[in-house]
């Protein structure tokens, strides 16, 4: 892909739905392992990453994390997980074009993620916080379903 410039540099390790699977992951871990220390010491990564999702993340305040698929910025023009073309609107034409993209999976992973981090809080004794990402996570999920959800179980991807 650096050959082709779809990357500013290589190796190019850019994705849009690596902080919510670094926050599912560090929920996992924790859930499993009960390390203490391992969890205080990530804690104020955990935060940021809660924080760049809701500020950094979400580019145009809707809620949903998204990307600007732009190669002739240098970036990557699709940045989930797929990283192939298949990224189309319902009548074909390509999602990617211009403007920006949100993927349901990507969605779908802030859900989880804030509903296992909701855990732990909880475990921690942190109801407040606990309660904030349920609240945060019920809430997205019900704007998922709203706005991607096809009719047919499954789910578009919306730019």
């Amino acid at each position: 892909m650096a050959n082709l410039g779809e990357t500013p540099h290589t190796p190019y390790y850019g994705s849009i739905d690596s902080t919510p699977l670094f926050l599912i992951l560090f929920a996992e871990t924790i859930a499993w392992t009960r390390d203490e220390a391992l969890a205080e010491e990530l804690l104020p990564n955990v935060e940021r990453a809660l924080d760049w999702i809701d500020r950094y993340g979400d580019r145009d305040g809707d809620g949903y994390v998204e990307y600007a698929s732009s190669t002739a910025a240098g970036g990557l023009r699709n940045q989930g997980w797929k990283d192939s073309d298949g990224r189309h609107h319902a009548r074909g034409r390509d999602a990617r074009r211009r403007g920006l993209l949100r993927l349901s999976e990507v969605q779908a992973y802030v859900v989880e993620a804030k509903r296992r981090l909701a855990d732990f809080y909880c475990r921690r004794g942190e109801r407040r916080r606990a309660d904030e990402l349920a609240r945060q996570a019920d809430d997205l999920a019900a704007r998922i379903r709203r706005d991607f959800a096809l009719g047919n179980g499954a789910y578009a991807t919306r730019a």
